[in-house]
């Protein structure tokens, strides 16, 4: 199956959630570009996000994380993006985002989300006090934006299948 029509297909969560799993996977069924906004983080400023946040500090990899979620949206290409989930704090991107493209939020127990982490090399730590506080504060933003949430516990397949059945 291919889908070189119709909206971006933005996939959203919390560090640890799957999104790159699940966003390589829809682009490869769909037929699509695929764009992962660590990889590209990374081809912009020669090092991880985490090493980033370490240097230049949060807000500046909070900016540059928005910034490089508006350029993929900007493309007229349709695309599966991979975006960091501190964006829906930045109002232009809650503004612009649901508008460009569909978005599928995907969540994982905290403490899974946790257990996770530690497996990527991109990410920066966090303790499960500092996750469950920013989860609970990007939750309604997440919820402004979002038109699909999914559990992530799911094997990566079933996500594919509802995201598909969901754009078509």
């Amino acid at each position: 199956m291919t889908s070189s029509s119709g909206p971006h297909i933005t996939i959203l969560g919390l560090m640890g959630v799957g999104k790159s799993t699940t966003g390589t996977a829809v682009a490869r069924t769909l037929g699509r570009s695929y764009v992962d906004s660590d990889r590209d983080i990374e081809r912009l400023v020669g090092i991880t996000g985490g090493e980033y946040a370490e240097s230049a500090g949060i807000p500046a990899l909070h900016t540059l994380e928005s910034a490089v979620l508006l350029g993929a949206l900007s493309r007229s290409e349709p695309l599966v993006i991979s975006a960091a989930a501190s964006v829906v704090e930045q109002a232009q991107v809650r503004a612009i985002l649901p508008m460009r493209s569909f978005v599928v939020r995907l969540s994982i127990p905290h403490t899974e989300a946790i257990r996770r982490q530690d497996q990527g090399e991109h990410r920066r730590s966090m303790n499960l006090e500092e996750l469950t506080e920013l989860a609970q504060r990007r939750e309604p933003l997440f919820g402004a934006v979002e038109h699909l949430h999914l559990d992530a516990t799911a094997p990566t397949e079933r996500l594919v299948e509802q995201i598909i059945a969901a754009t078509s």
